[in-house]
């Protein structure tokens, strides 16, 4: 819960402020089984913010999605750098 409280205060200080998280795509054979694994992780994290009672931290969280095909199959080092 303190993680919760720390990140609510942070967005508290700017309304514009968003969290979330880095996701890097690193396959691109097929876009529905991408978008249901995006819909998954929403699931996932508006149920478990909602087991918190912090559901009013969702409406900010911003995935950061970096889509770039020449990451395709890529191993975690290669991402990193």
């Amino acid at each position: 819960m303190a993680n919760i409280e720390k990140t609510r205060r942070a967005l508290t200080k700017d309304l514009e402020n968003k969290w979330g998280f880095v996701i890097y795509r690193t396959t691109y054979k097929d876009d529905a089984e991408w978008k249901r694994f995006m819909d998954h992780i929403n699931t996932r994290t508006r149920l478990n913010l909602e087991d918190e009672g912090a559901s009013d931290l969702f409406s900010r969280l911003d995935w950061c999605v970096q889509e770039d095909p020449a990451l395709e199959n890529a191993r975690v080092n290669q991402v990193r750098e």
